[in-house]
């Protein structure tokens, strides 16, 4: 149930951590009695929900500080990638459309008789 619970975190996270924290956890289910260890679950469960949570924000913080520094480094390259990342969407929207009317889906996605 643990390493369930170890599948919150981020994989980079778990495979530098996940061994120490199923150590520590073991150490303290066994120290604790039959009738303690549903207490330890209920105390370890929404901790490690929230801390995986904390840990998924630090690294989409850190993802963020990343980006931004590379779009002050090179603007022109982050604009050109973000048009080419706009004409691809706007490509599949327009196949989708496409593919819609062959097939016969009017606007309100009901197939037309």
């Amino acid at each position: 149930m643990y390493g369930l619970l170890l599948h919150l975190y981020p994989a980079s996270f778990r495979n530098e951590y996940g061994g120490e924290m199923r150590a520590v956890f073991e150490r303290r289910r066994q120290a604790t009695s039959a009738a303690g260890a549903i207490g330890l679950w209920l105390e370890t469960i929404p901790e490690m929900i929230g801390n995986a949570l904390l840990v998924h924000f630090e690294l989409l913080r850190q993802d963020l500080s990343y980006t931004g520094r590379m779009v002050r480094r090179s603007p022109g390259f982050a604009i050109t990638a973000a048009i080419i990342v706009a004409i691809c969407a706007l490509a599949g929207l327009a196949l989708f459309d496409l593919l819609a009317l062959r097939y016969g889906v009017d606007s309100r996605d009901r197939w037309r008789r």
